[in-house]
């Protein structure tokens, strides 16, 4: 039997010290030339948070320390429109901190810039629908408390921070 399983995935919110998002240019297909969040394919026995570190270092020259867990998202794209060739993705998304590292160009990533929440690009620069909800929970501070059972949705503190009080 086989499976249309999504593939495991992480990306990363870096912030600089002025509380701006790291967006870097995507250089290759899909979606070549869009914005994206740093992130991208876990390797076979790799836990997210390891591969979310991997992955800005690959994508930037960026170290970084994880600070917390945003969400984990559902992602879904087509390869150059070809629905024959359709992935889903598991996009477990931390936000993070740079501690080293300096910027480096690379045939993923052709440029990067800083954001502050209130001055990201247009969403239809954005490369993946996934990203987007990514940079709109962060940009209104929600991060994930995930509970059991709740099948992967991200249930803000904020959110949980009423229900406790009976809001």
């Amino acid at each position: 039997m086989w499976y249309d399983s999504a593939k495991p995935c992480a990306t990363v919110i870096v912030e600089d010290e002025n509380q701006r998002v790291l967006l870097v240019k995507r250089g290759i297909q899909p979606f070549l030339g869009l914005w994206n969040l740093p992130g991208g394919f876990l390797e076979a026995d790799e836990h997210p948070g390891i591969g979310a570190v991997r992955e800005v270092y690959e994508e930037t020259g960026f170290a970084v320390e994880l600070i917390e867990l945003v969400g984990i998202y559902i992602g879904h794209w087509d390869a150059d429109g070809d629905v024959t060739r359709a992935h889903n993705s598991l996009n477990v998304a931390y936000r993070a901190k740079i501690v080293g590292g300096e910027w480096r160009s690379n045939e993923e990533s052709t440029e990067m810039a800083f954001f502050h929440a209130d001055e990201l690009p247009p969403s239809s620069t954005i490369a993946y629908a996934n990203h987007r909800r990514t940079l709109d929970d962060w940009s209104f501070g929600r991060t994930a408390v995930l509970l059991p059972g709740s099948a992967g949705l991200a249930i803000t503190e904020e959110v949980m921070g009423a229900k406790r009080r009976g809001d």
